[in-house]
C-alpha cells in the first residue's frame, strides 16, 4: 500500500547495508510504527544513481609473455613480460617489462613459470617476484637426481599490501647440466588483483 518510510537508522556491515525504517501508513495496511529491517546486499546493488551502494571498482592484472625466450645457466634473469591479458589500471610497463601499481590496497599476487631443457637434464628451477627491487617471495624446485627431468613448472601466491607506484617484477632461475632452456608462454605469468581497499 502507500505511505510514507521514515529512514530510523543505517548501519554498515561487511558487505551488508542495513536500513531500519518506519512506516506510517496511508492506506490503513500496516497501522503502527514497527520498524522494518531492510537488508542491502551491497556485492548486487551495483553503482547506478538509483540510490544503490557503490561497489569497490576492480583491480586486476595478469601479464604473460608472447615467445619462449632463453633463460641462462645458473643465472637469475628478468621475465620479458610483454603480454598484458588483463590491466584494468594500465598499470603494465612494457618498456621495464613491469606492473605499476596505480591504486593502494591490500593485493593477491601470483606468479607461474615453465621452463624446458630439450635435451639435457634440469638441476634446480626458481621464480620470484620482487617489489621495489627487493625479493617478495620464491617459489623453487631442486632436483639434484640421477633421473633426466626435461621441464618443470612453478607457482606461488602471496597476499601483501601494495603503494601506488609500487613495482612488481618478475625473475627466474634455472640451472641444467648441458643443452639450452627456454621458459614457455603457456606456463608464464605474473597476476594479481585487490581483495581490500
Amino acid at each position: 500500500g502507500s505511505g510514507e518510510y521514515t529512514i530510523v537508522t543505517v548501519s554498515d556491515v561487511t558487505g551488508y547495508r542495513e536500513l531500519v525504517v518506519n512506516k506510517e501508513s496511508a492506506s490503513g495496511d500496516i497501522d503502527d510504527d514497527t520498524p522494518v529491517s531492510i537488508v542491502l546486499d551491497v556485492a548486487s546493488s551495483g553503482s547506478g544513481t538509483g540510490g544503490g551502494v557503490v561497489a569497490q571498482p576492480p583491480v586486476a592484472f595478469n601479464i604473460g609473455i608472447v615467445n619462449d625466450f632463453p633463460v641462462p645457466n645458473t643465472a637469475w634473469t628478468k621475465v620479458p613480460l610483454n603480454n598484458p591479458l588483463v590491466d584494468t589500471e594500465s598499470g603494465f610497463d612494457s618498456a621495464e617489462n613491469k606492473y605499476v601499481v596505480k591504486k593502494s590496497g591490500v593485493y593477491e599476487l601470483s606468479w607461474d613459470t615453465q621452463v624446458t631443457n630439450g635435451t639435457g637434464k634440469l638441476l634446480r628451477n626458481m621464480a620470484e617476484v620482487k617489489l621495489n627491487g627487493a625479493t617478495l617471495g620464491t617459489a623453487s624446485d631442486g632436483f639434484y637426481n640421477t633421473t633426466d627431468k626435461l621441464h618443470t613448472s612453478l607457482s606461488r601466491t602471496k597476499i601483501v599490501e601494495l603503494d601506488v607506484g609500487d613495482e612488481i617484477e618478475l625473475f627466474i632461475f634455472a640451472e641444467y647440466s648441458t643443452g639450452d632452456c627456454n621458459a614457455r608462454p603457456a606456463g608464464v605469468n605474473l597476476s594479481g588483483h585487490m581483495i581490500s581497499s
